[in-house]
């Protein structure tokens, strides 16, 4: 197997992990507008929207690299001058703007409605991105 091939072959294989993982978490970030509420564990919501925006937007980057990939292979393989990729970041704003969407729809439509209780702040960097809101104080780890 050639050098060409591996890297194709490395290319598709961290491509397929890239998207799967980023459709994982958005699924996980709206997962809670989807599920019967008496399914519902604790809903991660931040009044920022940090975590939503960056997840949605990378996704709406990678989708946009996705169904502009058939453009640039050819312009790599018949070695055309390369023309400039413009705007290519609407996708990317469109998708952060529908995380954000997102982000407050789980607010307004599962927390607020139901009584969610707010779980107390925890130390740590990766622990206070997101604020769960659980049914009862219990479940607050």
């Amino acid at each position: 197997m050639n050098k060409d091939n591996k890297q194709l072959i490395i290319g598709l294989l961290s491509g397929f992990f890239i998207y799967y993982w980023l459709f994982l978490i958005c699924y996980w970030l709206i997962e809670p507008l989807v599920t019967p509420y008496d399914e519902i564990e604790k809903v991660g919501f931040s009044f920022d929207g940090f975590v939503y925006v960056v997840m949605f937007s990378t996704l709406g980057f990678f989708i946009d690299a996705l169904f502009n990939i058939n453009k640039t292979m050819k312009e790599v393989f018949t070695g055309s001058p390369k023309t400039a990729k413009k705007h290519r970041w609407k996708l990317a704003v469109i998708f952060a703007v529908i995380g954000f969407g997102f982000n407050y729809a789980n607010y307004f439509f599962v927390i607020k409605p139901n009584h969610m209780i707010e779980c107390s702040s925890k130390a740590g960097y990766k622990n206070n991105l997101l604020t769960d809101y659980v049914k009862t104080i219990e479940q607050c780890e």
